[in-house]
């Protein structure tokens, strides 16, 4: 017991908190990640995916029987920068040329169109052209899910079942059929329009703080461009093209030959073009991997009847015309572009 006035220090008890092992902490860490994950799966499957609804035009195909144009040409923003409708018409006339083209479209829109629009036509069209890049006419999957669904069923009077069976992946590709298997059992999609809004609300009040005044759709339009694709290409490495080794099972689980059976009942002159991308960075090995898949394509269309021209080989198609790697013409390009194809290809729009 200390005395009045006794200046000794009292010692001072420290207590050391125990440290866990660090493979606890980790196996913590790894149980936490997984219950968060387990979290948001179990919320994604409660949430019931939307029935079908129709959202066909049928505006649409009344438009078509009217003008009966006599050139079809579909495609997506690739087709939409290199066309200048009124000069097309111009050039054409007296026969009429319509377009049928949509940003972010690909094999899955395109026969639609060709099944639900074209073909239901009283009058046959002279020529139908499909532009495409790359390997996109054996992708059938290529941008048919999330926020291209609903505009996928916009071109669907009623359940296409052919298409479905095409969006499913084959057995005999494991990985194809694991992604899918994961896609359906974890369907994260589901969640899109219960964040996607609040996430935009979050964004525009962060960058706010910095974007001296700009309204939201300024605000969007400035984060695109920063994070615009061909920026974000330049600082990374070569993409690969992803080229399917087996070119004729990629074409037998592909709905390319659903539309050139729909084009010969319907007696539908078919040509496909395909659109290069100078811009791309490829190496080599990559060029020769598409110049392979480009040439057996050529086979199994010439097969089968169909036409289909290179636009590769059309010298007067610059890389200075050309936008970005994507293979987006720009925009001052639309009108030449469209009198240079006329003079120089009359034959693909016979």
């Amino acid at each position: 017991m200390g005395v009045a006035g006794d200046s000794t220090v009292q010692p001072t008890l420290k207590v050391r908190t125990a440290h866990l092992p660090a493979w606890i902490r980790f196996g913590v860490t790894v149980l936490a990640v997984l219950f968060g994950l387990g979290l948001v799966v179990v919320l994604a499957r409660s949430i019931e995916p939307p029935a079908f609804r129709s959202r066909f035009s049928r505006a649409e195909t009344r438009k078509l029987q009217r003008e009966r144009p006599n050139v079809v040409l579909i495609g997506n923003s690739m087709v939409l920068t290199r066309f200048h409708p009124p000069t097309l018409q111009a050039l054409l006339a007296p026969r009429r040329a319509t377009l049928l083209a949509y940003n972010g479209a690909a094999s899955a829109v395109w026969y639609l169109l060709l099944k639900n629009y074209v073909a239901p036509m009283k009058r046959r069209p002279d020529r139908v052209v499909i532009f495409f890049r790359s390997d996109e006419l054996t992708e059938p999957r290529l941008r048919t899910t999330g926020k291209y669904q609903s505009r996928i069923e916009s071109f669907m009077p009623a359940p296409d079942p052919q298409l479905q069976r095409r969006l499913t992946p084959g057995l005999e590709r494991w990985s194809a059929r694991l992604a899918y298997t994961l896609a359906e059992s974890a369907p994260l999609h589901r969640l899109r329009p219960q964040v996607q809004e609040p996430i935009t609300r979050f964004s525009h009040g962060l960058t706010g703080l910095f974007a001296n005044g700009l309204d939201q759709e300024a605000q969007s339009q400035q984060v695109n461009d920063v994070f615009a694709l061909a920026q974000l290409r330049s600082r990374a490495e070569p993409p690969d093209p992803g080229f399917n080794a087996d070119f004729p099972a990629a074409v037998e689980n592909s709905l390319l030959p659903d539309m050139i059976a729909i084009a010969k009942e319907r007696a539908l002159p078919l040509t496909f073009v395909r659109i290069p991308q100078p811009l791309l960075p490829q190496d080599e090995t990559e060029k020769t991997r598409l110049a392979g898949y480009l040439a057996q394509l050529e086979k199994y269309l010439q097969r089968h009847g169909v036409k289909y021209w290179d636009m590769q080989d059309a010298s007067w198609e610059t890389a200075e015309m050309h936008l970005d790697e994507s293979g987006h013409l720009k925009r001052q390009e639309l009108r030449r572009y469209t009198q240079l194809f006329v003079e120089h290809l009359p034959h693909v729009l016979e």
